[in-house]
């Protein structure tokens, strides 16, 4: 657990800096600014660079950039193919906030590959949702939906409180995922990196484990591994001790 903390903390900690295609530097002026984005529709929400978002649901698409005034023209904001893509034209140095707020009536998809902060402010709803990461990432979430699959192939500390029938995580990085608060009927876990989770399952827990693994579940599910790793895995007690 030391060694995931570290990595988080460095990769959100260094994340203020971006690193872009241009090799250009641009930093922050200390006068804050925001513009706000009227956007075609959208279900896919694509993240590259260094940001605290905020998501909640809307029945319109809107994003809000809060930033160094000068840095808000470096900050690419469009709609492709169903997907929102945020990204830095440059490299950039805040001084002061960077933040994203950003509303949709579902999500389905989220990226990330930079060094971002993601929280739902409010319970979000749709059928499916799947999470890629592939940077380093911390993520506060809460969502209602029939299937949740996150994958993480980079370093990543996410908390899910909400409920889904069918949980799919795949870690092929460094991840901890803090699902306690978040009701399952069926989890599926694959881990051949390094992962901790903590897991509420009222039915059927499959795990599988050619990595490092630390799995504490809630609920009395049929619990059904294959391990050819490490592995520590436990049903967690009533009083919260794991």
């Amino acid at each position: 657990m030391r060694k995931l903390k570290i990595l988080i903390l460095l990769g959100l900690g260094s994340g203020i800096f971006f690193t872009s295609c241009q090799n250009q530097t641009i930093g922050g002026n200390g006068v804050v600014g925001e513009k706000t984005y009227h956007l075609e529709g959208f279900h896919t929400l694509s993240i590259k660079g260094a940001f605290e978002v905020h998501l909640f649901p809307s029945d319109s698409f809107t994003a809000k950039v809060v930033a160094d005034n000068n840095l808000i023209p470096e900050i690419e904001v469009e709609v492709s193919d169903s997907a929102l893509e945020i990204a830095p034209r440059k490299n950039i140095v805040r001084s002061k906030e960077l933040k994203l707020y950003i509303g949709c009536p579902e999500l389905r998809s989220l990226i990330l590959s930079g060094a971002s902060e993601i929280t739902t402010d409010t319970l979000m709803r749709s059928a499916q949702t799947n999470i890629s990461i592939s940077g380093t990432g911390k993520l506060s979430l809460k969502l209602n939906v029939s299937t949740l699959n996150i994958n993480i192939s980079g370093g990543s500390d996410i908390v899910l409180q909400g409920s889904a029938d069918y949980f799919n995580s795949s870690i092929t990085g460094i991840g901890k995922i803090d699902a306690t608060d978040f009701v399952t009927d069926t989890s599926n876990i694959e881990i051949s990196g390094y992962g901790h989770m903590l897991v509420n399952v009222t039915k059927l827990l499959n795990i599988n484990i050619s990595g490092f693994g630390k799995i504490f579940y809630t609920g009395t599910p049929i619990v059904k591994q294959n391990i050819t790793g490490s592995a520590k895995i436990r049903q967690k007690q009533n009083n919260g001790n794991n």
